[in-house]
């Protein structure tokens, strides 16, 4: 007979910090999705959280893991789990193309597509549409802080 480990229950926290490479998501996404499916979280929510986890991680790598033009070291990825909440907040340390009160004035902005035929822009959007809440702050010198939230009811 096989024992299965317990689900995660809540109030657990994740926290990792991965190089600025994106084949390193990929892995971290999975762990996640898997952490989710022992919690009970229906599979709708969890694939949109997946979906929104390697947006956020692709957008801070691309982004904001270089500073004058060199590689910086990595990004902090961090995963909450409380009651029907998710949260998942995701940490690089440069300042990238956008500041943070660049992104925090589009967020205040209606959730709207990129332009058609745009192939840039739309990993803010699928986050802000996939979440429940998004938010953006500048952590000073540790870089850039982005936090977003999912609810969910367990009988979805």
């Amino acid at each position: 007979m096989t024992q299965r480990s317990p689900a995660p229950k809540s109030g657990r926290i994740f926290q990792l910090e991965i190089p600025c490479d994106m084949l390193y998501v990929k892995s971290m996404r999975r762990f996640l999705v898997s952490v989710w499916r022992l919690a009970g979280i229906p599979e709708l929510p969890r694939d949109e959280l997946g979906l929104a986890f390697t947006e956020m991680c692709n957008n801070s790598i691309e982004h904001g893991c270089k500073v004058d033009n060199q590689e910086l070291s990595g990004i902090t990825v961090r995963m909450s789990l409380e009651d029907e909440t998710v949260e998942l907040l995701v940490r690089d340390p440069g300042t990238g193309e956008w500041s943070a009160e660049d992104l925090s004035q589009a967020l205040s902005k209606p959730n709207t597509a990129p332009e058609s035929g745009s192939e840039r822009g739309m990993g803010l959007y699928l986050v802000r549409s996939l979440m429940d809440q998004v938010d953006v702050t500048d952590d000073g010198e540790l870089g850039t802080v982005v936090r977003a939230v999912k609810r969910w009811r367990a009988s979805q």
